[in-house]
């Protein structure tokens, strides 16, 4: 476990000495507002690897200190990303050796409130500001969210998958617009370590297929980010722990897909499950 700096630059003199064993690839920053260069605290921070431009695999989490600083450890060499909130994605980051580590200053435009500051459903001249900004709400922004309608859900099973028994948590991320569509260039897919890639191409070809509820507030349509947990388990087996994301609070599995492979004789059934 490598030492926790008060400062984030500081951390150089400190690896420095550290036995070589111990060392670790660290990513370590600290999260500033771009409008005051305020550090912002209890923001969720993922270091992610890259499968494609709507899909990513989340390695490890923590989120950001009093002081907007995080450290996250590396499992091994390679190219990261780090993800920061809602919807911030930082450029790569190439750790090339067994001791190396990246430190930098990451700023932020939109500062999602802290857990002290709370979302809270947006009204008359907010909620003016917020559309006339384009700014997607959340589902705790709303006084009704969007949601997938019942029914519709259609994801498959990966066969080799299904057949190895192997099981995945996914979370897909995208926006819901004002008629109840998914907007496709707004969705990316993080899969928890373990989960084949096959369950991220299953996610977006289901999701690609699914008619929405848009979401409303003060009587007009409005475009909603939704996060949605995924989960592929064998029945009778202990289904994977939701991925959670959602910066409105965790998500129940009432609010989860959740796919179910069944052996019945020679063959399997699927159940899809949905709100």
């Amino acid at each position: 476990m490598l030492p926790r700096c008060r400062s984030v630059f500081g951390c150089a003199a400190a690896l420095a000495v550290l036995p070589a064993a111990l060392v670790a690839q660290t990513v370590a920053g600290r999260v500033v507002d771009s409008a005051m260069h305020r550090p912002v605290a209890g923001l969720a921070v993922r270091l992610v690897t890259r499968v494609d431009s709507v899909r990513d695999t989340v390695v490890v989490s923590g989120q950001t200190g009093a002081d907007g600083a995080f450290y996250l450890d590396a499992p091994k060499p390679g190219t990261y990303y780090v993800a920061l909130g809602v919807a911030y994605l930082g450029p790569p980051i190439t750790l090339a050796t067994a001791d190396a580590d990246d430190q930098r200053e990451y700023v932020i435009g939109a500062v999602p409130p802290s857990a002290a500051s709370p979302y809270h459903v947006l009204h008359g001249a907010e909620l003016d500001s917020a559309l006339g900004a384009q700014t997607p709400l959340l589902a705790c922004q709303v006084e009704k969210k969007a949601a997938l309608v019942p029914g519709k859900v259609r994801m498959m099973f990966p066969p080799d998958l299904r057949d190895h028994g192997r099981t995945g948590s996914l979370l897909a991320t995208f926006i819901v617009d004002t008629l109840g569509r998914l907007d496709a260039s707004t969705l990316q897919i993080s899969r928890a370590p373990g989960t084949d890639e096959a369950f991220a191409t299953s996610v977006a070809q289901g999701l690609a297929k699914v008619p929405f509820y848009a979401a409303a507030t003060d009587g007009r349509k409005v475009r909603q980010r939704m996060y949605v947990p995924v989960t592929f388990r064998i029945n009778m087996e202990p289904a994977p722990p939701l991925l959670q994301g959602d910066p409105c609070g965790p998500t129940s599995s009432y609010d989860a897909v959740i796919v179910t492979a069944g052996r019945v004789g020679a063959g399997y059934l699927q159940f899809p499950r949905f709100p």
